[in-house]
């Protein structure tokens, strides 16, 4: 009993016991005499325990220099991901640059409608006609908008300008785009008409876009607002008898039909833009705007125009 004593002792006694286990063995204490099956059964159990330590330890290593690896690892990750955002950014300011010139470019070739001097003839005639009166819509018709929560696809164009007002006392930016050669077409008109804007929008909006457009020339200086428009199930009407009571000397430019329901005869429409940067309808205009001057009664020439059929 005193050989299996002593292997109880040591197998108890764990690793800081090894060497009296095996010299116990070895000299063949206990009955049978060498290696008993229980201090095979000792010795083997603490082997186990070195090694699983030894791979435990060596296992702790390798998940220190694993984290330290990923570590690094991640922040090569960051980087290459700002890496990509940073060119992509270049890249599209770089878009943005390349469209607004190419926009410029399209805008401000000379293409100009020529204005030859008036014959003294057309100088009676245009003497003995009253100045007449041109009421110009704004959005779809002379600019395009939209705000900063309005979900819209990518454009390519930059705003030409930008306006903020306060709506229910919260700051809304409106990012605006000029139609297509509007600014020489305003400048243009200025000299044969009378302005006046005549907009469905809220009147703090319209009046900060038509001061962009205004450009301090004071070519705009009478203006009426959504608050001067007639609703009805069809949207707003605009009422040109409220700025002139001879309808025989105004008319609209309107890209909405229902804006000019009740003043069919008195309306020049257009398309409605949004962003094509090729748009020439302004251009196109001016011509028929020269001669149009010249008449007695805008409806006598207006009346004519068949997108009233499309009215009722």
């Amino acid at each position: 009993m005193t050989g299996e004593t002593e292997c109880v002792v040591s197998f108890v006694g764990g690793s800081s016991q090894q060497q009296r286990l095996e010299a116990g063995a070895s000299t063949g204490s206990g009955a049978g005499g060498g290696y008993n099956w229980f201090s095979r059964l000792a010795i083997s159990y603490q082997t186990y325990q070195r090694k699983s330590k030894r791979k435990e330890q060596s296992y702790r290593g390798v998940r220190r220099r694993e984290t330290v690896g990923g570590g690094g690892g991640k922040r090569r990750g960051m980087f290459l991901k700002f890496l990509v955002e940073f060119i992509r950014t270049i890249f599209f300011i770089f878009k943005q640059v390349l469209m607004l010139t190419k926009r410029k470019f399209v805008e401000y070739q000379p293409v100009r409608y020529p204005i030859p001097p008036l014959s003294p003839n057309l100088e009676t005639r245009l003497f003995s006609v009253r100045r007449k009166i041109m009421v110009l819509d704004l959005d779809e018709t002379l600019i395009h908008s939209h705000h900063d929560n309005t979900l819209l696809p990518a454009t390519e164009m930059l705003p030409d300008f930008y306006v903020r007002v306060y709506i229910e006392n919260h700051p809304v930016k409106f990012y605006v785009y000029k139609r297509p050669h509007v600014d020489y077409f305003l400048s243009v008109v200025s000299q044969w008409y009378d302005l006046v804007i005549f907009t469905a929008s809220m009147q703090k909006y319209g009046m900060e876009v038509a001061n962009h457009l205004d450009q301090n020339k004071g070519i705009l200086p009478r203006r009426y607002f959504r608050q001067d428009c007639t609703m009805d199930m069809n949207g707003y009407t605009k009422n040109l008898s409220m700025i002139s009571e001879d309808l025989s000397n105004i008319f609209i430019l309107d890209n909405s039909p229902s804006a000019y329901r009740g003043n069919p005869d008195n309306a020049i429409p257009i398309t409605s833009w949004f962003s094509d940067p090729l748009d020439t309808d302004l251009l196109d205009l001016l011509p028929f705007l020269d001669s149009l001057r010249f008449t007695q009664d805008v409806r006598s020439v207006l009346s004519r125009n068949l997108h009233q059929q499309s009215l009722w």
